[in-house]
């Protein structure tokens, strides 16, 4: 549970999982209906509440959960664990190649200058830039800001966006699209900052973001 799921060609691609979840990547070929396990790099570690977006052609972006092998401890959830669970800013692009009917996956990690530390947020591609609203940072508070990477910049690094307009509450475990030039922020859970987990309710607001104007609004 926890994992991502992506769509290339005639396969169905379930990366990760819990922190208890194998590496690797659990494949679905839909039409022979036949699913394998395929491994990748040993630096896609073990990990979830990460993100996982279509980019262009065969490339996918991994970015962010919990992990069990970075630097930025969230001790809170790792009390039922025999492991340390930490925050990633790990940022990866995800090659896929179909060769004689098996699918291969090639890593390339992008190094920002300024990590973006966080799990269980959402992510979008558009116009190769990366859009990365809300989620949990480092000791589990809830968030609505907006970070952007340029994939095709001379350099790669974090930048946090201005938004205007009806900002969407604080959240995480929501989902986002993009469609005609705009994105689509959907559900989710909500919690104050520094607030209970007892406290996090869950939300079922529609928020748009128009890039060409960096504003919210609720659909």
């Amino acid at each position: 549970m926890f994992e991502t799921c992506i769509f290339y060609k005639n396969y169905l691609i379930n990366f990760s999982g819990c922190q208890n979840a194998n590496d690797g990547c659990i494949v679905l070929d839909i039409e022979k209906n036949i699913i394998t396990k395929v491994e990748i790099d040993d630096i896609l570690n073990k990990r979830f509440h990460h993100a996982c977006c279509f980019w262009k052609d065969n490339q996918f972006i991994i970015h962010g959960g919990w992990s069990n092998k970075r630097v930025h401890k969230l001790p809170t959830l790792a009390k039922s664990s025999s492991e340390t669970l930490e925050a990633s800013s790990d940022l990866f692009i995800l090659s896929v190649h179909e060769k004689n009917g098996t699918l291969e996956f090639t890593i390339q990690e992008i190094v920002a200058a300024n990590p973006l530390i966080r799990a269980h947020h959402s992510m979008v591609v558009h116009n190769d830039v990366i859009s990365v609203f809300g989620g949990e940072a480092q000791g589990g508070d809830a968030l609505n800001d907006l970070w952007t990477l340029n994939l095709k910049g001379s350099a790669q690094f974090w930048q946090r966006c201005q938004a205007f307009g009806d900002i969407p509450e604080r959240s995480f475990g929501h989902t986002s699209l993009v469609y005609n030039q705009k994105m689509y922020v959907f559900g989710g859970c909500f919690r104050e900052a520094n607030g209970l987990r007892a406290n996090t309710k869950i939300i079922n607001n529609l928020m748009v973001l128009d890039f060409s104007q960096s504003t919210f609004f609720q659909f």
